[in-house]
């Protein structure tokens, strides 16, 4: 999977290339290392729905 990872100030994305589907790292409210953060997704839906299904697996592996 090729992605393109973008920086603005405000957060990081990564752009997978192949179907346009960008995950949006929302960073600009972190101060400690276990805050939470927003995440956003962005995409075709079969693409959206497939990376939300892989965080969450990967996630719920590291309980």
């Amino acid at each position: 999977m090729a992605l393109i990872t973008d920086k603005d100030g405000k957060g990081c994305g990564r752009i997978e290339q192949k179907t346009k589907t960008v995950i949006y790292v929302d960073t600009k409210k972190i101060k400690h290392g276990k805050d939470n953060v927003w995440l956003s997704i962005t995409g075709n839906a079969s693409a959206v729905a497939a990376a939300r299904e892989i965080i969450q697996t990967k996630l719920h592996s590291e309980d």
